[in-house]
């Protein structure tokens, strides 16, 4: 859906193909019949190429559906290899109420629920652009160092008052 009408503000020839996902139903095809997207139910099996150009694509039917440009929506999910193996699991993100991906939760610092593990850039907030992702970064770091003085002083402090009580 939200990619369906982002485009149609740059074309008013768009397309929606359903592949194998929920026909847009209630609200959402009132949406897309309002600002003229045509929905095509049904999985494609390949693409139709003319030449070397895209002319569309060949649905399961046998249907031909004509295109010259073809968007394809992906599902993002963050690298989370390592991550699960210190106990974080993803979760999905919804974008108008359907899922675009996963990413690990985290908070605003990037602090997730495992004491000592933070995340940062498109780990913690896979629609994070670049810029975005290296300011998480910046301050999952600050948050990272923060910990560290609070340690380091609370080691300190214990060490003081050992010494004290021994004195």
């Amino acid at each position: 859906m939200h990619q369906a009408l982002l485009w149609r503000q740059w074309s008013p020839q768009v397309t929606l193909l359903v592949h194998r996902g929920a026909a847009p139903a209630g609200e959402e095809a009132a949406q897309l019949a309002a600002r003229g997207i045509t929905v095509v139910d049904g999985p494609v099996a390949g693409l139709e190429v003319t030449g070397d150009a895209l002319a569309g694509v060949r649905l399961a039917s046998g249907q031909v559906i004509a295109l010259d440009a073809l968007v394809v929506s992906t599902r993002m999910s963050a690298r989370s290899g390592v991550l699960r193996s210190l106990g974080l699991e993803p979760v999905d993100v919804e974008m108008g109420g359907h899922v675009v991906g996963a990413q690990i939760p985290a908070d605003p610092t990037g602090a997730t629920a495992v004491p000592g593990v933070w995340v940062a850039g498109n780990v913690a907030d896979l629609r994070a652009q670049v810029i975005t992702a290296a300011a998480a970064g910046v301050q999952a770091g600050a948050a990272i160092n923060a910990d560290l003085v609070a340690e380091d002083t609370r080691v300190a402090v214990e060490a003081h008052r050992t010494a004290a009580a021994a004195a």
